[in-house]
């Protein structure tokens, strides 16, 4: 487990690493929420449509059979349920990509956070099943699940990292996947966004990455990269939902994970949008607005001359 040194706040302290380009973001579905909604009832929807009854099922099974039931009827609901284009995006992804992260990595398959990067801080952009590390992270947006691209009549919603199938084929022996996560969670400063790491999966290569740290960085006297993550406070006086929040917190600092404890603010989580906001407003960034100005502040001392002639 992490300890932080006495004193420390871990929201100053990531913003600080954030801003000097140190970490990579590793965003999830909370962050495309909306215009996208929550993976649970994305995958309900879907089932919905291809007239799948969910029953008990876990949402991975659900998936595998829906395409199986119906796969012109999934083809479809993804297409509608993932545009590449939408008329509203949710600011945070504009503010993340205003602060200057040493890459980005997510397991979403919506084309927005790529839509909204700009050559100014994103070089590369790679999709699984294709995921290089020989060039470095930097300047670079990985999708780990794939990548879809609604208008694009060739991309092919089964090819993506959503079903039990294409979960075990992508987490397997077989791909570049987990080692690229292994490398990323042993060697980077990372900041978790919109995303649980305590999945099994990723859980698993934390764990794994823990080891290989512990044995070569606890024997040269080196220090940890960190990982933080923005994390809902609990504002409700109930002690069942508090035990499983306690649980949580506690599962996340044994994965080696700092929580950032935050103010929700609502079902989608805008609080998170302020604090990124005002990480964007200290950083010193190249495109980083002017402070707003009154119309007369804009006039030249000859303007004011020509008026009085």
């Amino acid at each position: 487990m992490i300890e932080l040194p006495t004193g420390t706040n871990p929201e100053i302290e990531a913003e600080r690493l954030v801003l000097n380009g140190c970490y990579v973001a590793f965003i999830g579905a909370g962050m495309s929420n909306p215009p996208g909604k929550q993976w649970r009832e994305t995958v309900h929807d879907i089932a919905r449509r291809c007239n799948v009854k969910t029953n008990n099922k876990t949402l991975y099974d659900l998936i595998d059979e829906c395409q199986e039931a119906n796969s012109i009827e999934y083809e479809r609901a993804f297409r509608e349920l993932v545009p590449k284009h939408v008329p509203t995006s949710r600011t945070a992804l504009n503010y993340l990509l205003r602060l200057p992260f040493k890459s980005y990595v997510t397991t979403n398959f919506d084309p927005w956070l790529h839509n909204l990067s700009t050559s100014t801080n994103i070089e590369r952009v790679h999709a699984y099943p294709d995921l290089p590390l020989h060039k470095g992270l930097s300047k670079a947006i990985y999708y780990l699940h794939g990548y879809y691209d609604s208008d694009d009549s060739m991309c092919d919603p089964k090819r993506l990292v959503f079903g039990t199938k294409t979960f075990e084929q992508a987490y397997g022996y077989e791909s570049l996947l987990p080692g690229f996560l292994l490398n990323l969670f042993t060697y980077e400063h990372i900041l978790f966004l919109g995303f649980n790491p305590s999945e099994k999966n990723i859980s698993d290569l934390l764990k794994k990455a823990n080891s290989i740290r512990k044995s070569f960085i606890d024997v040269r006297n080196l220090k940890k990269p960190k990982r933080y993550i923005f994390f809902p406070l609990f504002n409700v006086s109930d002690k069942e939902k508090q035990a499983k929040w306690d649980a949580e917190i506690e599962q996340l600092t044994s994965l080696e994970i700092i929580p950032i404890l935050y103010e929700a603010e609502g079902e989608d989580y805008i609080g998170l949008e302020k604090i990124l906001y005002n990480w964007v407003q200290h950083g010193e960034l190249k495109n980083r607005p002017a402070p707003f100005k009154a119309g007369f502040d804009l006039f030249q001392p000859q303007d004011n001359i020509e008026d009085q002639q």
